[in-house]
C-alpha cells in the first residue's frame, strides 16, 4: 500500500506491506491518522499511519468480499458493504473492536 502526499506534487509519503493481500478499498478516518483497508481475503484492518502499525483490535473478516468502506463524518461509525449486498454499520468509538449496531441487505444485480 502506498500513501502519497497530494499537496507535495504526489510524492511518496509512506508505504507498507499488506501481507500479500490485494487491497480493494480504503478509507481515512476523518479525525485521526487511521487508514482502514479492505482486502481480497475478505479482511478489514486498520493501520495507524504515523508509525505504520496495525491498530490493536481493529480487524474484522467478512463472509464475502468487502467492496466499500467509509467512516461517518464524526469518525465514530464505519459502514461496510460486501458483494452479498450486506451493508453493516459498526460503532468503533466505545471499545477496541468493531461493534455491530445495524445491518441491512440491499438488492444487488
Amino acid at each position: 500500500v502506498t500513501i502519497v502526499d497530494v499537496e507535495n506534487n504526489w510524492t511518496l509519503a509512506k508505504s507498507f506491506d499488506y501481507g500479500g493481500v490485494i487491497p480493494l478499498s480504503a478509507s481515512w478516518h476523518p479525525k485521526d491518522h487511521f487508514l482502514t483497508i479492505t482486502g481480497q481475503d475478505n479482511s478489514i484492518s486498520t493501520v495507524e499511519t504515523t508509525n505504520l502499525r496495525y491498530a490493536q483490535g481493529r480487524f474484522l473478516r467478512s463472509r464475502s468480499c468487502v467492496l466499500a468502506i467509509d467512516f461517518a463524518p464524526d469518525g465514530r461509525t464505519i459502514c461496510v458493504g460486501n458483494e452479498d449486498g450486506i451493508v453493516s454499520f459498526f460503532d468503533i468509538s466505545s471499545s477496541d473492536d468493531f461493534v455491530l449496531v445495524h445491518e441491512t441487505v440491499i438488492g444487488i444485480g
